[in-house]
């Protein structure tokens, strides 16, 4: 049997048993973000408002420049004046400018202290809700190193503001289902604000106690709506350097993860941990979940979690560790 029948028939295999691992070459991942992409566009109450990538001068000179938007057609482009250009990408300064002096002022103390950041500062807090911030700031069309300011800017207040505001996880929630890149960025983030929990040279932490709090609140609203963020985002935690401020973060987030969800979605949250790369992050979670769990449930179980008991907890745990062995599928 030729290679081309071979491949034929593993495909028509797969498709027909369903069973899309026996497909050769075949890639998940891409379907993947697709539907993360669609999630995020897709929902109640959302308008959708992409904007034309063609500009009015195209659509007036393309008898002289040709349409560049149609494949396969012919396209002259000459040097565009300077003011097209600047259309195109708006400067970070004027679009900072254009907002009232209080909203500056405000930004200036929280330290934005690029145009850049101050457009981005001033861009969110003006927003009506989060959708509307996500979609103002997408106009903005940063570009490359520019993007990662939003993250840090939302970190930034989401960090500071207290008591806790979901505001700015929704924000971040809507960039990480948008494309992979800025989940990659938060979670980047994320971890250098964890290091942050203690620092061993100084034997201290360098976060204030209601910074801690958000960071711990922001992390479980990740991990707990949509999939923002991956479990393997508490992976730079160091268990045999376990201080206490990484402790009541740790048990903080865990608790939101393990009694927030359904039962589905917490075995869905642990079941990534089943790859062998993850083997020490899994070990190490499983010990917190035994140790720093369960055995203090009284800790767990109060304020917000009051009203749990310990047998629903101890029941979420099982779950949590049969989705981390593989053993049990929801």
């Amino acid at each position: 049997m030729g290679a081309r029948i071979g491949f034929m028939m593993d495909t028509v295999t797969g498709i027909k048993n369903n069973n899309m691992k026996k497909i050769p070459n075949y890639d998940p991942s891409e379907f993947e973000h697709l539907i993360k992409v669609f999630r995020s566009l897709i929902h109640k109450g959302h308008v959708m408002e992409t904007p034309l990538k063609i500009s009015l001068t195209d659509l007036r000179m393309a008898s002289e420049r040709g349409k560049w938007w149609v494949v396969g057609a012919a396209w002259n482009k000459p040097d565009l004046p300077v003011e097209e250009d600047a259309d195109k990408q708006p400067k970070m300064a004027l679009v900072a400018s254009s907002f009232k002096q209080n909203l500056l002022d405000l930004a200036v103390k929280q330290r934005m202290n690029t145009d850049v950041r101050k457009a981005i500062f001033c861009t969110i807090m003006n927003a009506e809700d989060y959708n509307d911030a996500f979609q103002s700031v997408m106009k903005l069309h940063l570009k490359n190193a520019q993007e990662a300011e939003i993250v840090h800017v939302l970190v930034h207040c989401g960090l500071n503001e207290s008591p806790f505001n979901p505001f700015y996880s929704f924000v971040l929630e809507k960039f990480c289902l948008l494309h992979r890149r800025y989940q990659k960025m938060v979670l980047f983030t994320l971890w250098d604000k964890i290091r942050c929990l203690w620092d061993e040279e100084r034997q201290a932490a360098t976060l204030t106690p209601v910074q801690q709090k958000n960071l711990a609140s922001m992390v479980a609203h990740g991990l707990t709506h949509n999939h923002a963020l991956p479990i393997t985002v508490l992976k730079k935690i160091n268990l045999a350097q376990m201080k206490l401020p990484k402790l009541r973060f740790l048990r903080t987030v865990l608790a939101h993860v393990l009694l927030t969800p359904t039962d589905g979605q917490v075995n869905d949250i642990f079941a990534p941990l089943v790859e062998k790369k993850f083997k020490a992050f899994r070990e190490m979670l499983r010990l917190v979940l035994v140790q720093f769990i369960r055995r203090n449930a009284k800790k767990v179980l109060k304020g917000k979690f009051a009203t749990f008991s310990v047998e629903f907890l101890e029941g979420r745990i099982a779950i949590a560790e049969q989705a981390i062995l593989g053993s049990n599928r929801l």
